[in-house]
């Protein structure tokens, strides 16, 4: 190189390494032992984000907005005031009972000669599981969720009424309140 290459060089410097992303090119340069730090900094992005409509154990993994486990595109459920609209779109009779859906016995027996319309339009129903089953029900059968089908639905249910809890995962317990939020977050997302 030229002594007047050199100068023209020395005048133009390059740019500083950007700080941000100074302490990840160091981690990255550490090798591949490095590797699964640098993707733990990565995800924080995504886990800003919080789940949008996943399947009961990633629920469990992750729990609530920590979820990495987005199943994005496969998720375009509604609601129950939205269902009780849109009764000539249901996947089954709108006179329906719910006992004819969600076996019921013990406490939940007086459920069972309910109309799930009723259930799912009146206020007085609003914390009552059932209507958070039966949204994600008309959901699931009509396609809508994917990440859920019916026979983990009804085996949500037939836990809660037999254990008073469900087990998305292992060593991961749900009360029939964690399961109506979970169920709710699917058509909330």
């Amino acid at each position: 190189m030229s002594t007047e290459q050199q100068a023209a060089r020395d005048e133009n410097p390059k740019p500083p390494m950007q700080v941000q992303n100074a302490g990840r090119r160091r981690i990255a340069r550490a090798g591949i032992g490095a590797a699964g730090i640098l993707l733990t900094l990565e995800s924080r992005v995504a886990m800003a984000t919080g789940p949008q409509c996943v399947a009961p154990s990633a629920a469990a993994l992750s729990h609530g907005d920590n979820s990495n486990y987005v199943e994005r595109g496969r998720c375009e459920a509604i609601g129950p005031e939205r269902w009780v609209e849109l009764t000539d779109q249901w996947p089954c009779s709108k006179d329906v009972k719910f006992g004819a859906l969600f076996k019921c016995r013990g406490a939940e027996a007086e459920f069972a000669d309910i109309e799930v319309l009723k259930i799912l339009s009146e206020v007085a129903y609003v914390e009552f599981i059932g209507r958070a089953l039966a949204t994600t029900y008309l959901n699931i059968l009509s396609g809508k969720l994917t990440v859920l089908d019916d026979t983990t639905l009804l085996k949500m249910w037939d836990d809660l009424q037999t254990y008073q809890a469900y087990s998305p995962t292992s060593n991961v317990t749900w009360t029939a309140y964690d399961v109506r939020l979970y169920l709710e977050s699917t058509y909330r997302a």
